[in-house]
């Protein structure tokens, strides 16, 4: 299932189990790798000085 099918479903009128969980996945990995962007921006500056 792809993504657009994924938030369609849970867009849509029936709750879809399986497409909330994938979009909620979807999200936390998202955020995760986000923090780890972060840590290495915070990592290069602190070098930098």
């Amino acid at each position: 299932m792809d993504r657009k099918t994924a938030i369609a479903r849970v867009v849509g009128s029936k709750p879809d189990k399986e497409a909330s969980e994938m979009v909620a996945s979807k999200a936390a990995v998202r955020a995760k790798l986000d923090a780890a962007a972060e840590t290495a921006a915070k990592r290069v500056r602190a070098d930098e000085l």
